[in-house]
């Protein structure tokens, strides 16, 4: 059954992936925009996915069939610049033809709301209700389309360039750092080649070649599938290497000797160094299975801290409510002023600018961090597959991981998260998008952690 959620709807192509569902996504925005007095015009993107742009095609049919405006970007955008677009051109409801990260074999719809923010809730339910009714769907050709002025194509990709120039302090040492920018066959290849063209930065741009396949995985920037990006970076002799996921939303950071780093340490140093040397001002919001370090940090600089459940519609409406600077999860960052959705250009533009004003290694400035804020943790995630949900679902309510490290409190604001004596924590999430438990946590040891999640995963798995 199509499922709309935070992230829209994703399926697998051919199977819950048609033609069909997309014009039924198509109408149901129609009906939507129309029951709301939304903006007739819609701005619709689409990545280097096999058919995205044939998907994002019969969408724009589908809303010039109902007399709503469809703007088609001129090629594939990365998902922040639609975002962006949701702002620059301030309608209320914005497409994605994406499935991010996922294997190359899904495709997806991604919808943005008013100022391109994620999905509302109660609009998430409005799209269930009409998705799922039997129902007409209106669509036209292009070309009548072009005719009456309801289809035009368009590219944003030079303004939203120039929106991401405006989040940092440009200086002269900014272009003397050599850096690789790993776009693994995603959309962001041409915004990255404009960015790095304007300001004329000394980066060689690779995995630029459009590859419906992915390489028969995932576009993902986990540490395993950048073992051989790492090589590359240490010798190359590069200052850090970047990496995005397939729509260049999530990130992944390799420093000079081949460490690799993610949000969870990424963006509570970008914090760090804005509010030190730039004068930021606001907040950090993170979910409640982010590094403890995040934390951490508001506590040595006295700034506010927000928590938020897990996903990227909470910590943007958190973001919003709180007037925070920004806001982050392990798979990357928010930053207010930019868009309001996670965003690895700018995040890769943002440590870019960290490192030409430190003027130190990468992994020197990581080392000097967590000795200043004091931070000498481990996390760790992992995705365990769930058989049998409800009988999982019973048996947490009373387990309690007690091996060594004492229990303290468990929470329940997202999953179950233990938190011990010692600071560690452990927490048992379900996932939203897949049949698997997320345990995640952040510990004082490797020994405990591994007593920790390998109690855990038995748990789990002999359910």
């Amino acid at each position: 059954m199509m499922k709309i959620g935070t992230s829209g709807f994703r399926g697998v192509i051919a199977e819950d992936f048609t033609f069909a569902n997309v014009e039924k996504i198509a109408q149901a925005t129609c009906d939507i925009i129309k029951r709301h007095r939304f903006k007739k015009e819609v701005f619709v993107g689409y990545d280097n996915r096999f058919l995205s742009e044939e998907f994002a095609i019969r969408f724009c049919q589908v809303l010039s069939g109902n007399e709503i405006k469809a703007v088609l970007s001129e090629s594939s955008v990365p998902c922040p610049l639609v975002s962006f677009a949701g702002k620059a051109l301030d309608n209320d409801l914005s497409v994605l033809i994406s499935a991010s990260h996922n294997p190359y074999y899904y495709n997806g719809v991604k919808i943005f709301s008013s100022q391109g923010r994620d999905l509302e809730h109660c609009l998430e339910e409005e799209y269930n209700f009409l998705v799922l009714r039997e129902k007409r769907v209106k669509l036209i050709s292009i070309d009548q389309a072009k005719e009456v002025g309801l289809f035009c194509r368009k590219s944003l990709q030079e303004s939203y360039v120039d929106n991401l120039i405006k989040n940092v302090k440009l200086t002269q040492g900014l272009k003397d750092i050599k850096t690789i920018f790993n776009c693994m066959q995603g959309s962001s290849v041409e915004t990255v080649e404009r960015l790095c063209d304007k300001l004329k930065l000394d980066c060689d741009i690779v995995n630029t070649g459009r590859d419906v396949e992915f390489g028969k995985s995932a576009p993902n920037p986990k540490e395993e599938s950048l073992k051989d990006f790492a090589k590359s970076v240490v010798q190359g002799g590069y200052a850090f290497g970047f990496a995005t996921d397939g729509d260049g939303d999530r990130i992944a950071v390799i420093d000079e000797k081949g460490n690799y780093y993610n949000g969870n340490l990424i963006a509570p140093m970008l914090y760090y160094f804005a509010v030190k040397a730039k004068d930021a001002v606001g907040g950090f919001v993170a979910n409640y299975a982010f590094s403890s370090l995040g934390k951490l940090v508001c506590e040595v600089l006295h700034t506010d801290y927000f928590e938020t459940k897990v996903g990227f519609k909470n910590i943007g409406e958190a973001l919003i409510k709180n007037n925070a600077y920004m806001g982050a999860e392990e798979n990357g960052l928010e930053l207010a002023s930019n868009v309001y959705t996670k965003d690895g250009i700018v995040t890769y533009l943002l440590l870019l600018e960290m490192v030409s004003n430190l003027n130190m290694p990468l992994s020197e400035i990581v080392k000097d961090f967590k000795k200043h804020v004091g931070y000498n943790m481990t996390c760790y995630a992992k995705a365990v597959k769930v058989n049998n949900k409800k009988r999982v679902e019973t048996a947490l309510a009373k387990f309690i991981p007690n091996l060594g490290i004492k229990v303290a409190s468990v929470g329940n604001l997202d999953g179950h998260k233990y938190y011990f004596e010692d600071g560690s924590w452990l927490l048992l999430r379900f996932s939203g998008t897949e049949p698997v438990m997320r345990i995640m946590g952040e510990f004082k040891n490797k020994k405990d952690m591994q007593m920790v999640t390998s109690c855990a995963e038995e748990f789990v798995t002999s359910l």
